[in-house]
């Protein structure tokens, strides 16, 4: 999706990562863009983790995220919607695997890895949380335990797993490569058309075959029907600045940065989104490849703003109270949109879009 608006980027990840780990309650930061168009199997996840998330248990998921959570048929603890997710994308390779078979060719299921499925790329709630690893990688934007970052593209270890099918499409003639491709693709393989998987599975090759069986790739917010209901969570999520309680905190924190010599701030998440951008510059200029010359003073200064963030966090109990007013909002916001929520749900349901 080229240039989407913040808050439909942070909509995107509400619907593609476990929700009951990712409430979207403060300022967004820059984002990847969105890879995987169409399949909520596979997150769109932020470069850094700059952006305010609160972490929620089984107890208290906020009634927004757990209707998201439904409509996109997730349940249980973000553990267990990382395993049923990945269920699905091994039922999906071993459909995509019988499939290519009829059409003529070798295909062996890409492994998956139940356990780390899904997670997000880039540091951990828990890592931002960690006093520790704060005070070594500060945000993870220029160094993570992977190493150091010198181009701006990159956030993590990125190297691929082994394509267990990679020896056989290279031993394929040129024309065998490209009806291979036909097979598994079908017409999605040109990227000039304009397919869903809802309504053109069946022109979308093996892959789109396995996607509509395993009831995988179906987006219903991004549907007709969702355009409405879209816009009224978007707006929900713009509004997030003037929830009841957030101002407060948000204050709270700013004068806790201020006391500690990091005047400036209105909300918590912006000194984070300033350090990145200044690094991000800094490695432009430097070029891809190569790390910014004042980067070691760039990391200390990321280190320091990260650990200051992190105490006034803790000071004023931000991670809790933000979930506090977090709930507090989306528990208004269901009651004032009952009607056009269920009637949306309902009407997934029956259509089996899921």
């Amino acid at each position: 999706m080229a240039g989407p608006s913040e808050s439909r980027k942070l909509l995107d990840m509400l619907k593609k990562t476990p929700l009951t780990i990712t409430l979207l309650v403060a300022a967004a930061v820059t984002l990847t863009g969105c890879s995987n168009a169409g399949n909520p199997d596979y997150p769109t996840a932020p470069e850094t983790a700059e952006q305010d998330v609160a972490t929620s248990t089984a107890e208290t998921i906020p009634p927004l995220t757990a209707y998201l959570d439904s409509l996109y048929g997730l349940s249980g603890s973000p553990d267990e919607q990382a395993q049923q997710r990945a269920a699905r994308r091994m039922e999906q390779e071993e459909l995509i695997s019988a499939c290519m078979k009829r059409e003529g060719f070798e295909y062996t299921p890409e492994p998956v890895d139940a356990d780390s499925f899904g997670r997000e790329a880039g540091p951990s709630q828990a890592d931002l949380d960690s006093p520790d690893w704060v005070a070594q990688y500060g945000y993870g934007a220029l160094e993570t335990p992977e190493g150091r970052v010198v181009d701006s593209a990159v956030r993590r270890d990125t190297t691929p797993a082994d394509d267990p099918n990679r020896v056989y499409e290279e031993s394929l003639t040129t024309s065998e490569r490209t009806a291979y491709n036909t097979a598994m693709n079908g017409q999605s393989a040109d990227k000039n058309a304009d397919l869903n998987i809802v309504d053109d599975w069946e022109r979308m090759g093996c892959q789109g075959e396995a996607r509509h069986t395993t009831g995988t790739g179906a987006d219903p917010l991004g549907s007709t029907a969702g355009a409405s209901v879209q816009s009224t969570i978007d707006d929900f999520y713009d509004s997030s600045a003037d929830w009841p309680g957030r101002a407060d905190l948000d204050a709270a924190w700013a004068g806790c940065m201020a006391e500690n010599g990091y005047a400036g701030y209105a909300r918590q998440g912006d000194a984070a989104t300033e350090i990145t951008a200044k690094i991000n510059e800094a490695m432009d200029a430097a070029g891809s490849g190569n790390e910014p010359a004042d980067a070691e003073a760039l990391l200390e200064q990321e280190r320091e703003t990260a650990v200051a963030d992190l105490g006034c966090r803790e000071d004023t109990d931000f991670r809790a109270t933000v979930l506090e007013v977090t709930i507090a909002a989306e528990t208004r916001f269901m009651e004032d949109n009952r009607a056009e929520l269920d009637a949306f749900a309902a009407s997934v349901e029956q259509a089996g879009a899921r």
